[in-house]
Parts: C-alpha cells; structure tokens; sequence
C-alpha cells in the first residue's frame, strides 16, 4: 500500500470550515487536534489500494465524525495505527 493520506475537516460555531490535510505527517495534525477549539470534525485516514477479498482493487480507509478532542485524538491514533500494519 501506498503512503497514508490524511483529511481533517474542522467545523466551528460561526459556521466556517477549515480543511486540514497531510500525507502521514501524524505530529502535525495531531497538534492542530489538540490546539484548536471546534465544534464537530470529519476525520478520514486513506491507506491506499489493495487486492480486497473480492479480488478487486479497493481503497482502504477509515472516516468518522466527531464531537470533542478526546474522542478524536484516541480515533486518529487507532487509525494511524491501523495503517502502519503490514499483511
């Protein structure tokens, strides 16, 4: 599989959106997650393509919303995790 991508979308209470991403930079965002104040996040960590069990080429991700840091943070790094394991 190819190098992670990572797509963190930051939804604040004044309405805007701030899109943050990165190709397996895992310190940076997790910095932005700790530091910045948000109301909802929208987290996808891409892994790449690979021969899935139907015997195609599919991409492999995890993605999810979320509502506080603590939550988000535990879930990047099971995700980050997740993408470092090899078959």
């Amino acid at each position: 599989m190819k190098k992670t991508k990572i797509l963190l979308k930051l939804y604040f209470k004044n309405g805007l959106m701030k899109m943050y991403t990165s190709s397996g930079e895992k310190r940076r965002i997790s910095s932005i997650i700790s530091h910045v104040d948000f109301e909802k996040a929208y987290l996808k960590v891409s892994y790449g393509k690979a021969l899935c069990v139907h015997d195609c080429v599919c991409n492999f991700f995890n993605d999810g919303w979320y509502c506080n840091k603590h939550e988000l943070l535990q879930v990047f790094k099971a995700f980050m995790e997740g993408g470092t394991q090899s078959s």
